[in-house]
């Protein structure tokens, strides 16, 4: 089920692109620090981010070309898929980031910007959703996809070891891939010089990301009415 009003899907496209270009620029100043302007690539929130901010600009060129063709302008099948791959990485980073700030002590809406963060996990990942509800395929999502969705998840634990390894980056989620953060911890997870804690951070969220990738296929199929009863006149 979806809205077949190919104006109304561009116009709304484009209020979401411009409100993302404002998140994205702002999101990426906070995480910046003197002398080093590409600290924000380091950061998941900024990386998905930017991700879903293509996307989204890739959708409004196709539908405004589509606009004059009268078609959809997006190939069917295939760009569902990628929304939704760049759509659970922002759901997870919504999902993610309070279970960080609980754990580092910090706070949810930054004191400084908390603008940024309402921005960035909240309002955006609800727009973006709202396309995918109001005007997004459905139903072509296949079973298949999250594994290779998930390949994401697991370039960046290693990205964050190399980060803070070889550029000796300190911010928060690499806390969480340092052996040292877990000496004074459970026995268990301070084991093998706290590796035991990094292996088990980074394999619980890769799960985590992965029960919600496949929670988004089932709903995605569910939309789509692929396990409605189907009742005679459906064959009529």
């Amino acid at each position: 089920m979806a809205i077949r009003n190919r104006f109304l899907a561009f116009f709304y496209r484009l209020i979401l692109l411009g409100i993302m270009g404002y998140a994205l620029w702002i999101l990426f100043a906070f995480r910046q620090v003197s002398g080093e302007s590409s600290r924000g690539f380091y950061f998941f929130d900024c990386q998905s981010l930017l991700l879903a901010f293509f996307v989204i600009l890739s959708e409004v060129i196709a539908n405004g070309i589509g606009l004059s063709k009268k078609t959809n302008g997006v190939v069917p099948g295939v760009w569902s898929p990628i929304f939704m791959a760049s759509l659970s990485f922002l759901l997870f980073e919504s999902i993610i980031y309070p279970s960080v700030v609980l754990a580092t002590g910090a706070s949810y809406f930054a004191s400084t910007s908390p603008w940024v963060m309402a921005l960035s996990k909240i309002i955006v990942p609800a727009l973006m959703l709202g396309d995918y509800l109001l005007f997004g395929e459905k139903g072509t999502v296949k079973w298949k996809h999250p594994i290779f969705w998930s390949l994401y998840p697991l370039f960046y634990f290693a990205f964050c070891l190399l980060v803070q390894r070889i550029f000796n980056q300190q911010f928060a989620i690499v806390k969480f891939f340092v052996p040292s953060t877990f000496a004074n911890t459970s026995a268990f997870l301070a084991g093998n010089g706290g590796w035991n804690g990094v292996v088990l951070s980074c394999v619980s969220a890769w799960l985590g990301y992965i029960a919600l990738a496949y929670l988004m296929v089932f709903l995605n199929f569910v939309y789509a009415g692929a396990y409605r009863k189907r009742t005679p006149t459906d064959v009529i």
